[in-house]
């Protein structure tokens, strides 16, 4: 027996239960078991498992605890309510009594085993044991009646307060304790229950506005009830859904009348419902409204041709530029004409009736030259004659080229 327990690592960690069948003391492995072991401690600071019954007892195998229901199915974890994963070690084993292990699933219950049960090794994780005398107050469990489910008969075994006396981690901070959680959860419904009873008592009294009672002669009463007016039911809209309507009625309108047009600046602005297309439409209209491109540069144009008219109708003399040169001049037109010629005056509309005449170009006696109809001949290269004719041009070219 004495070889069994020199086997397992050595313990860090301890919590004392105080149950109905005495104190027990539960000594930790945080090395072997970090998850379990901190799952564990973390509850027990939180008071979690203070009034919690043994709600499984099995004779000679282990008796089970930590579900605050009492039922069996409860409990949650300090990882968020959730399982968390078996943690094994080859040197902790079910071999002996004492060995407190987390019940399936990982959350918060776990049992004490009464015997050696090594069917559970790699099964269940083993996170400490009951050490010292106490274990004699653990296998006490074994003396409790049970029903054919395991049930404890009578008043169950509990636990009455949970003590860490060596908390093997220093960063763990206790949240809410279970009992300060059930407060809570007494007061909102306590608050519940005064809320509805206070909506029942004013719907009673609601209820009998319609009975009035009155009081005859023989002590008899009379009832007479009295009609109650429906009051009709109002719609809340919002002004979003105003706007909106307003504008599917103008747009159906718009489709009704074909043959008019509606400006569509006198639409009503609809900031929640106007589409970004219909805002850049209504912008474009708009600007086209205050100032139409189109019509303004055919009122410019037209008020031009209107001044050359008038220009052309006051006769004026006619300024010829002509110069005599006696070397051939190669196409310039009127150069340093203004300063030549005195123009000064920038206003002077006297240039819209003026004719100019231009130098003579050298080209200009080649373009005077005539062609004669006589001088052309066509040739066509599909036939047998214009291909001999080609080619008799072509022998002459190359000759010439020689």
């Amino acid at each position: 027996m004495s070889q069994r327990y020199n086997n397992e690592p050595v313990t860090v960690g301890k919590v004392l239960l105080k149950t109905t069948v005495g104190d027990i003391d539960i000594e930790l492995w945080p090395k072997e078991a970090p998850l379990a072991v901190r799952n564990f401690c973390q509850l027990c600071m939180e008071r979690y498992f203070d009034g919690v019954v043994v709600h499984r007892v099995v004779q000679g195998f282990m008796a089970q605890t930590g579900d605050p229901t009492g039922t069996g199915e409860g409990g949650e974890s300090i990882y968020d309510g959730k399982p968390f994963k078996n943690e094994f070690s080859q040197r902790i084993r079910f071999n002996h009594p004492g060995q407190v292990a987390m019940a399936t699933p990982n959350q918060s219950q776990f049992f004490i085993s009464l015997g050696s049960c090594e069917w559970l090794n790699n099964k269940h994780t083993i996170f400490g044991k009951v050490t010292g005398n106490t274990i004699f107050n653990a296998l006490k469990f074994n003396d409790v009646e049970v029903d054919s489910k395991d049930v404890p008969l009578g008043p169950a075994p509990r636990i009455i307060e949970t003590q860490v006396l060596l908390c093997p981690f220093d960063d763990i901070v206790p949240r809410i304790s279970r009992h300060e959680i059930e407060k809570e959860r007494k007061a909102k419904e306590e608050k519940k229950k005064r809320k509805q009873l206070k909506k029942d008592k004013k719907h009673l009294e609601t209820k009998n506005l319609r009975l009035i009672s009155f009081q005859a002669e023989d002590d008899k009463t009379e009832e007479v009830i009295m009609p109650i007016k429906e009051t009709p039911v109002i719609k809340k809209v919002t002004e979003a859904q105003k706007l909106k309507s307003e504008y599917l009625e103008i747009r159906e309108k718009l489709k009704v009348s074909t043959n008019t047009k509606v400006a569509l600046a006198e639409l009503p602005i609809v900031p929640l419902v106007m589409s970004e297309l219909e805002k850049r439409r209504k912008k474009y209209m708009k600007s086209k409204e205050e100032g139409d491109r189109q019509k303004s540069t055919l009122n410019l144009l037209e008020t031009f041709t209107n001044k050359l008219h008038q220009a052309k109708s006051i006769s004026k003399p006619e300024v010829a530029i002509v110069t005599t040169m006696t070397y051939p001049y190669q196409g310039g037109i009127g150069e340093n004409l203004m300063e030549d010629e005195g123009w000064k005056d920038a206003n002077d509309e006297s240039w819209m009736s003026v004719s100019l005449k231009f130098r003579n170009h050298i080209d200009d006696q080649f373009r005077k030259q005539e062609i004669q109809d006589s001088d052309l001949t066509v040739l066509d290269s599909r036939t047998k004659s214009g291909k001999e004719e080609i080619e008799k041009l072509e022998q002459e070219r190359k000759k010439q080229k020689r």
